[in-house]
């Protein structure tokens, strides 16, 4: 996710409009890997080498409730890519990097 957020935060700084179609395309690419981010953690997966926070499977409902609103955020970042506004779009942008920020914060471990 990391990359495409910084994917498309570098063609806004870059002022290139033209290039909405591919601001699309990583917003969609968020959108789809947010959409599985509950799968990725299901219960009985709580050991190994891992960043999890035991709250994912201690708290699924709160975790779950973070991994919608990063699909509705990034939802409403493919809407907004389409206009090709590119300040309507950096504030999806933030939004978007707000959610990862509030689900990292409650379920994965600092690095």
């Amino acid at each position: 996710m990391r990359g495409h957020i910084g994917a498309i935060s570098r063609i806004i700084r870059a002022g290139l409009g033209g290039y909405k179609g591919h601001i699309t395309d990583h917003a969609v690419a968020i959108q789809n890997a947010a959409k599985i981010i509950p799968a990725m953690f299901p219960e009985g997966s709580d050991f190994g080498d891992t960043d999890a926070l035991e709250s994912i499977w201690t708290d699924q409902s709160g975790f779950e409730k973070a991994a919608q609103q990063l699909v509705d955020a990034s939802g409403e970042l493919v809407t907004v890519s389409q206009s090709g506004d590119m300040k309507a779009i950096g504030r999806a942008v933030g939004t978007v990097g707000g959610t990862c920020k509030n689900c990292h914060e409650n379920y994965r471990a600092s690095n």
